[in-house]
C-alpha cells in the first residue's frame, strides 16, 4: 500500500463497517487518518444548510438521486490524510464510485449474512431496511453484491479486522 492509497471498507448497511473502522483506528491511534463517508456527508450538508440532519433522515428526506450525488461528492473530496474510509452501504453501487475506489485504493467488502443484517435492522429500525422482509433484503444484497464483489478482498469481520491491523500498522 502506497502512502497516497486509501483502504475503502464497503458492505451492506449494518454490516459493521463503521464499528470496524472505529475499532481499528482507536487501536492503531489513527486519529484523523480514518473517516466515515456518512459522517462527512452529514457534516457537510448540515453546515451548508444550517441544520441538524442524521444520515438516516437525509436518506429518508432527500430524493435518492440527490443523496447519491452528495455521496459521490464526498467520495471525490476525501481528506488527503485519510487512509481508512468506511463507506455508506450504497456508495459503491452508484455512478462510477466503485471504479474510483478501485483505482484510488484497496477496496474491502465486509461480508455479513443477510439473516444477521435482518436481525440488526429489526433491532435498530434502520431506515434503509424499513418495511423490508427477509426476501426483500436478500434481493437488495444480491443487487448490491454485483458491485461489492468487485472489491479487492471479500472478508468477514474478524478477517477484515486482522487484515486492516496488519496493513495499517506498517
Amino acid at each position: 500500500m502506497t502512502n497516497a492509497q486509501k483502504i475503502f471498507v464497503v458492505g451492506m448497511p449494518l454490516s459493521g463497517k463503521s464499528k470496524l473502522c472505529k475499532e481499528v483506528a482507536k487501536e492503531l491511534q489513527l486519529n484523523h487518518s480514518w473517516v466515515d463517508t456518512d459522517d462527512l456527508l452529514v457534516q457537510w450538508y448540515n453546515k451548508k444548510n444550517n441544520c441538524k440532519f442524521t444520515i438516516q433522515s437525509l436518506y429518508h428526506n432527500l430524493p435518492e438521486t440527490e443523496f447519491r450525488y452528495l455521496e459521490r461528492k464526498v467520495l471525490h473530496s476525501l481528506p488527503i490524510e485519510s487512509k481508512l474510509v468506511s463507506c455508506g452501504g450504497g456508495l459503491p453501487c452508484f455512478f462510477d464510485n466503485i471504479d474510483y475506489m478501485l483505482i484510488n485504493g484497496i477496496v474491502l467488502f465486509l461480508k455479513e449474512d443477510t439473516e444477521v443484517l435482518f436481525k440488526r435492522a429489526q433491532l435498530n429500525e434502520h431506515l434503509v431496511y424499513q418495511g423490508m422482509q427477509i426476501n426483500d433484503l436478500e434481493e437488495l444484497y444480491l443487487k448490491r453484491s454485483t458491485y461489492y464483489s468487485r472489491s479487492h478482498r471479500q472478508l468477514n469481520y474478524d478477517d477484515c479486522y486482522h487484515y486492516l491491523m496488519n496493513v495499517l500498522s506498517k
